[in-house]
Order: C-alpha cells, then structure tokens, then sequence
C-alpha cells in the first residue's frame, strides 16, 4: 500500500559539476570557458572565438550563455561536499521508504564515473556510491541507540549490479558464462523490473563495496581518444532498503529503491576517433542517449506518448522520469574549449530536465516485501526449533531411560546354540531381553544423535537469517561512533553554507525585481541612457538565442549523421541476411516461419511460436559425442575421415564446404598448348 504523492509533485532536482583540465588540455594550453557560481547556483559558458561564424565582430556579441540549477560546483569542488550537500537528501528518502534515482549524465570523459564511483580507497575521493554504502549504515546503526519501541526498525538491505551494453541488459554479478541478456518485464506492483537479476543480501558496507568492485572489473570499458578507460555501457547499482516497525501492536513495511546510475558518455566520432566495435558501441550509446532526450523533451512539453519502450534505458528508468521517484540529475562538463559543443549542450540538455515533475510517494506494506517473508521463515523456523528440542530431549531421555535398565558394565552377548540349550530358560530370557534393550539403546542414541544435528543445524539457520535482519547492533561500535559524529558536524556545517547560501540567493533576487520595477528618472537624458542598457540586453538575448539555435542545428546535423550512420549498418545488415536467406531457405518454407512469428513488447523481440522445438534448439541441448566431437560418428566414418580428411560422406556436419576454389592462372597464359605448368 502506498500513501499519496506529495503536494503537485516534486520536480527533478538537477546539479552541474565542472572537472579540471585533464593533462593532455593543460599541455594544449586550452581555454578554461566555463564559470560557476556556487551560492548563487549559475554557471555560465562561452563560446571561444574561433567557433563564432558569420559576425563581423566575434568578440563584440560573444555573450556568455548563462543557466542556473539546484547548485552547482566548481573546478575545486570536494566529493563530500557534493554528496553531503546534494545526494544525502536523497538517501534519506529512500531510507523513509520511497523510490530515489540518482544519475550522471555528460559527455565521454566528462567525469562521470569518478562522481558515482571515485576512488573508493581514498576517503576523500569516494564517489556518491561508496559514500551512500556509508551513510545508509550508519544509519541503521543508529537504531542499537533509539529506546522508545514504536521508533525502533529493523532493516534487510540487498543489492544488484547491471550494465546495457549495445541495448541488451547484463547482470555485472553473475559468472562470465551465465551473463547473457535479461528480459526486461512489467508488474502492477513492482513496476518494471529486470527479470532474472540476482539480488545479494548485504550486511555492512564493506560488502556493498566488495560487489561494486566485482561488477566494476566485469563491466565493459574501452580507451578512446578522449579517455583511456571509457565506459561502453550503462551502469546501474540498485540498493533496495527494507524496513519493518510494531506500531500499536501492528507490523508496518516500507521498501525504498536507489537507482544508482552511471550512462555512458555521448561521443562525438571525430573526437574519439572510434572505429569497428568501438564505432558500434558509440552509435548505440547515442542512440539510447538520443531516447532519453526524446522521452524528457516529450514529458517537459506534456506530450500524452512519452516513448519510454524504445530504449531499455528509458523504460529501466520510466519511474525515475515522471513516475513514482525521486530523481537526482549530475550534469558532468568540461571547461576545455574543444569541448564547448559538447558542454553547451550537457547544460541545455539538463536545464530541460529540472521541468520535469514526478510524483513520489511511501511504498508502504508491499506484497513482496523480503523482509516480511523473512520475519515470517524466522518465525516458523523458530516453532520448528521448538518442537525440534522437545524431540530431541525425549529422545534422549528414552535412551538414558534404557541405559540405566541395562546391568552396568554389562554388554549384551551373543550366545551359541549349543550354550543357549544347556542353560536355564530364565538365564536365556534375560539376555535375550538385554539383547533387545541394548538395541533400543542403539536406535534411540541414532535418533537422539540425529535430532541434535537437527537443533544445531536449525540454530545456524536462524542465526544466518537473523544475522541478514539488521537492528544496528552489531554495526555500531565505539569507531564508527566517533567517525559519525564528525561526519555529522560536518554535515551541519555545509548544511549551514547551504542555507545561506539560498538566503544570498532569494536576496539578491528580490533586489533585481525591486531594481526592475523602480526606474525614476531624474531627466529624459537618465531615460535615455536607461532604455538604451535595456535595449543592449535584449540585443544580447537575441544574440544568445540565435546562438542557441545555431547550435541546435549544430547538435540536430550531428545526430542525423549518427542516425544514418546507425541506419548505414542496419541495412548493410539486413541486405546480407536477405541474401544468405534468399539462398538457402525456400519462400514456402520462409513464408511458413514468418506466419508462426510474434512481437514481444517486453523485450523488444521477435520470437517463433514454440521456438524451444525447433532443430537448432533441440541441436544446443544435445549431449556432445566421445572426444568431444559434434555428433556421434561411426568407426568407420573416423577411419574413413583419417584416410581421406576431405571427403563430406565422413564428416560430422555431411555438408560440402561452399568456399570456391579460384584457379591459380587464367587460361591461354603459359605454353603452346594454352595452359599453365601446373599441377592440377
């Protein structure tokens, strides 16, 4: 059960980060062309001459482009300060039990990465990521100190790691060989969802980082031109945070979902020199790039469509984008003068995205809820374990009950019948009946034994299930309390700087609307001189926004050069299977196949109807033959292809190869008889 969104919605939060110059900019002695203002949240940039075209004065009308965002943060900005100042609140809302999506957008080399991920053994470069693992621990050990019982919460924190890589979904935490593509399904409840993605419990931070870095090392990077470990693929760190509480007697669940993003840079092919594969994965990049501006410039204008199935990236964050979240946009530039295009259009891109408005609400008391499930096996596991002991005690208690019957120091014997006929019956009856005894003693010790291995093995079970249930003890020590408060003090103070800041910001903007709506003029020349400044800033404006149109042409041109591109190769594609298919599939037999052929919106495929009994599937299940070999072969065939390797009647596959074989010379070349000296 949900409770309701918040008033009207709330909208995307959107912050912009410059990088430093990198090496290969400083030693090109570049022009830094960006400035930011942090307290008043702004960032301005200019276009460098030598782009400027068709003006008679290029530096004259030069304007600089300025936007204004949530907050933005400089050259020097700090890794803490950004996730104290800006991600935090976002944490705490998931920890409150709603959806949050935090997401760095840019061009390649921009610095994506280092903000999501940063260099986790540094403390001072960890990313938003490891930061988040940090601060929603230290939360929960928070709970080992709260008295009042209403206030107290369990929590059951798991998480999951994917890539898209060329469209398809990955799982980073599975094994090379099972890492194949993922379905992507939809469900009334849990929304859109990647189906067969592993989940891994986590208990502390170090084992959220050990899976970040696992998935780090399988995800697929590549060097380009403009950065030596280039991102090919998005990524996507889930961390789901289950919590329970007892309310008036009553239990309440809350399940809160972080989407942790990091896309892939838009490339530019000329800047990256990027070719073959490389090529492949830019075209798709920006391809799904492309959707998502197509899906945000869709919601900012209210269209009633919003095309979240094109892309697996859209749909993956349908929620985040005008649905059921908290959305969190980093905006990565450069400040290098190579790089304008490409930052002029990051800043464009993400002024678009803070109009978009979403509507979060609590995920209160869901039907999936793994914590509830938890609770509910811990439960009957603890019943079992009762009844389990109880067992076990009357058994034992049966066995000693036999023991102490037996004669000490007696051990039941086995007699020979010769013995047995010569002694008293009552003699032989009495050991008969220790005989008996001693092997109830045997079969009630084993149960005994058995239903012990039981207790103990139900105890490490519930144990483990407990150890999973986290209330704050077992994090909480005298380490993490000081690392806390410290953490806390300085998050006081940049919440402070914070303040201010936005008090600085809302001042000076009620001193310009005074400003602009109080114009006495002391004389027709003060006038003059007044209508003149404003007709100067509304030339600049004009200049600005035939700027911006320019370089939408610009961005529109370059994305129509990828689009044909992309459009190139898909029908290079589509030719040569046209060919392959005109050769060597019959046009009943295709028409048959193509009438058994279905769409599935799901997964953007097409499949055939009862695909799994088609010949080639049914081949890939079939068990290999002796040695290795494809198919089962005869002795003979394997004599056969010994002596003569060439022949098809012997080999596995029984198909002639379809390679020509070209002649070395051209007839009527060589001697009088018109052929060649050759061995034919």
């Amino acid at each position: 059960m949900a409770q309701g969104p918040s008033d009207g919605g709330d909208n995307v939060k959107v912050i912009v980060r410059c990088r430093p110059l990198i090496k290969k900019e400083v030693r090109d002695s570049e022009e830094i062309i960006v400035k930011t203002d942090s307290a008043m949240g702004s960032i301005q940039v200019t276009c460098p001459d030598h782009h400027v075209t068709n003006r008679t004065n290029p530096g004259e009308h030069n304007i600089p482009k300025q936007f204004t965002f949530d907050s933005v943060y400089g050259i020097g900005s700090k890794q803490m300060d950004i996730f104290t100042e800006s991600v935090r609140p976002m944490i705490d809302s998931v920890l409150m039990g709603y959806n949050s999506t935090i997401f760095a957008y840019g061009q390649t080399g921009s610095g994506k990465t280092f903000t999501m991920s940063g260099n986790a053994d540094v403390p001072e470069e960890r990313g938003v990521i490891p930061n988040t693992f940090q601060y929603i621990f230290d939360h929960i050990a928070q709970q080992s100190e709260v008295t009042d019982p209403e206030a107290k919460k369990e929590y059951l924190v798991h998480a999951s790691f994917l890539e898209i890589y060329n469209e398809d979904i990955r799982d980073l935490l599975c094994e090379a060989k099972d890492r194949h593509k993922l379905p992507l399904k939809q469900h009334p409840d849990k929304g859109v969802f990647v189906d067969g993605l592993s989940h891994h419990v986590v208990r502390n931070e170090a084992e959220c980082e050990a899976i970040m870095r696992k998935g780090n090392s399988a995800r697929t990077t590549a060097a380009t031109s403009m950065n030596d470990v280039s991102s090919r693929s998005h990524s996507i760190f889930q961390i789901s945070v289950e919590s329970h509480s007892s309310i008036n007697g009553q239990d309440h669940y809350a399940v809160g979902l972080l989407n942790l993003v990091d896309l892939a840079g838009s490339e530019s092919q000329k800047k990256t020199g990027a070719t073959g594969q490389r090529l492949v994965e830019a075209n798709k990049i920006n391809l799904s790039l492309t959707t998502l501006g197509i899906v945000i410039g869709k919601l900012v204008k209210g269209s009633p469509h919003i095309p979240y199935r094109n892309s697996p990236l859209t749909r993956l964050l349908q929620d985040s984008l005008g649905g059921n979240a908290k959305t969190l946009m980093v905006a990565n530039v450069s400040p290098a003068e190579s790089n304008y295009n490409e930052t002029y259009g990051t800043l464009r891109y993400a002024n678009q995205a803070k109009a978009i408005k979403n509507k979060p609400k609590i995920n209160e008391d869901p039907k999936d809820a793994m914590l509830r499930e938890m609770r509910d096996q811990i439960e009957m596991l603890r019943k079992q374990l009762e009844a389990a002991k109880g067992t076990a005690t009357t058994t034992q208690a049966a066995a000693h009950a036999i023991e102490s019957a037996l004669s000490p120091g007696q051990a039941p014997v086995s007699l020979p019948s010769a013995v047995t006929a010569s002694m008293d019956e009552a003699m032989v009856h009495q050991i008969k009946a220790q005989q008996e005894l001693q092997a109830q003693l045997e079969a009630k010790s084993s149960a005994a034994k058995a239903a012990a291995e039981q207790v103990a093995e139900m105890e490490s079970q519930l144990i483990s299930m407990q150890g999973q249930m986290l209330n704050g003890q077992a994090l909480m020590d005298e380490t993490r309390r000081k690392d806390m408060k410290l953490r806390q003090a300085k998050a006081a103070l940049v919440d402070k700087k914070r303040r201010e800041d936005l008090l600085k910001r809302e001042l000076i903007k009620r001193e310009e609307e005074k400003e602009l709506y109080k114009e006495e003029f002391a004389s027709m020349q003060d006038e003059l001189k007044a209508r003149k400044r404003k007709n100067r800033r509304l030339e600049a404006q004009v200049q600005s926004m035939e700027d911006e149109m320019t370089q939408m042409r610009a961005d529109n041109d370059e994305e129509k050069e990828s689009y044909l591109s992309e459009f190139m190769e898909i029908h290079r594609e589509l030719k040569r299977r046209a060919v392959v298919i005109a050769h060597f599939i019959p046009p009943a037999e295709l028409a048959r196949i193509l009438q058994h052929t279905n769409w599935d919106s799901d997964i953007q495929e097409w499949y055939i109807d009862h695909g799994n009994l088609t010949g080639a599937a049914l081949m890939a299940h079939r068990p290999g033959a002796q040695g290795g070999g494809e198919h089962p072969v005869s002795q003979f065939s394997r004599l056969g292809l010994q002596m003569d390797p060439d022949n098809p009647r012997h080999k596995e596959r029984n198909v002639i190869g379809l390679g020509l074989d070209m002649p070395d010379g051209r007839e009527g070349e060589g001697g009088d008889d018109g052929y060649d000296d050759m061995d034919y």
